[in-house]
């Protein structure tokens, strides 16, 4: 058993810095030890840790994980102090490119940041996980939705990615390990990009680690085909290392795609 830093929000922060990024991240954690381990790190890859409240009297998030010998993982959370995160914690620098949330503390603070971002002129992304608490509000939020096939195919509810980004007036992103990327635009275009090569040894937290890598990219102003490149090929390097924090920068993201022309 091995204490590691994670939490979905402080994984992408880390990717996104580590990516070149200057980033805040907007979180709760508790007066714990756990608080420690999750934020370390952060200040270190250059992440504004100032909005981060710590609350007095609740434990932070903390996460199971069991990864198998094909590094697949399975991972049970209790969200702690995420679970108190609140609209009014939402603190966004106004020279705001992008803003990417994910779904482990309230629904109304998830809304209220892509809404903000929105209001900004920014990009909103929404890391649509767990999937089961995401609404149609936040969906239709969203510039750009990013989620797992699996997660993808439940919020599509059989009508499929194409006819859910047509109807909800978002971009979506659809991650299948080996079976690369998807994405389809309300403007009707679909998207396949496929997974690079590797040797696979722990997925916890690549999907955090491609949807830092997209947004990146996006805010950067790169085509939705290049930073679902980009993104993949930063996925495809952090499986390859153990934990959700052993993170590529982007000169190993950079010569990855490369080496791939």
């Amino acid at each position: 058993t091995r204490w590691l830093p994670g939490g979905k929000g402080a994984n992408q922060a880390a990717a996104a810095a580590r990516l070149g990024a200057d980033v805040r991240f907007v979180g709760a954690v508790g007066d714990d030890a756990a608080a420690d381990v999750a934020l370390g790190g952060l200040g270190d890859d250059g992440v504004d840790i100032s909005s981060v409240r710590r609350i007095s009297g609740a434990p932070s998030g903390v996460a199971v994980v069991c990864v198998d010998g094909l590094g697949e993982n399975l991972i049970v959370v209790a969200p702690g102090a995420n679970g108190v995160l609140a609209p009014d914690d939402i603190d966004l620098p106004e020279l705001c490119a992008a803003v990417l949330v994910s779904l482990e503390v309230p629904v109304a603070t998830a809304v209220c940041a892509l809404q903000t971002a929105r209001d900004l002129g920014a990009l909103a992304v929404l890391n649509a996980a767990p999937a089961d608490a995401a609404t149609p509000e936040l969906l239709r939020a969203a510039d750009v939705l990013v989620a797992n096939e699996g997660e993808a195919a439940a919020l599509a509810g059989g009508r499929g990615l194409a006819k859910l980004a047509a109807e909800t007036g978002t971009t979506v992103v659809a991650t299948a390990g080996p079976a690369g990327v998807r994405a389809a635009t309300p403007e009707g275009e679909e998207l396949h990009v496929p997974a690079l090569p590797t040797e696979v040894v722990d997925t916890v937290g690549a999907g955090d680690c491609f949807a830092a890598a997209l947004t990146v990219a996006l805010a950067e102003g790169r085509t939705l085909a290049d930073a679902l490149a980009f993104g993949t090929a930063a996925a495809t390097l952090s499986v390859g290392r153990v934990g959700a924090r052993d993170l590529p920068v982007r000169d190993e993201v950079d010569a990855l795609l490369s080496s791939r022309g």
